[in-house]
């Protein structure tokens, strides 16, 4: 299942969107801005989310973490937020998020680790 966090209307003008895999990684890495790992279709994304000005991709270890992991919880939010803000909103993005990572971002939400803001 896919859901997204839509913007209001924000969508036309260029937005930045996040993507938050699932279940099976099995190393963790620096959040990349191409989806190396091919799981979200690879150098195709970008042809199908025309209305991202920028993405961001997580690689998370959730072959060893389960979707109760506050580590992972706490990443999860960091990269939806931005990891350049100390804010805990996830503000003018769109959320792309995969299987058990609706549940990881649902189940931060839930803890108050971030919050969806008006604009997401």
């Amino acid at each position: 299942v896919v859901f997204f966090l839509c913007c209001h209307g924000a969508a036309s003008a260029g937005v930045r969107c996040v993507f938050l895999h699932g279940s099976g990684e099995n190393s963790t890495q620096p959040a990349t801005s191409t989806d190396v790992d091919a799981y979200w279709g690879g150098a195709d994304i970008e042809k199908w989310t025309p209305f991202c000005n920028s993405r961001t991709f997580i690689h998370e270890d959730t072959t060893n973490n389960g979707w109760d992991s506050v580590y992972l919880q706490e990443r999860y939010c960091k990269v939806a937020v931005g990891e350049d803000t100390d804010s805990t909103v996830i503000e003018d993005a769109i959320v792309v998020s995969h299987s058990m990572g609706n549940l990881v971002l649902a189940a931060a939400v839930k803890r108050g680790l971030c919050s969806l803001g008006e604009s997401s």
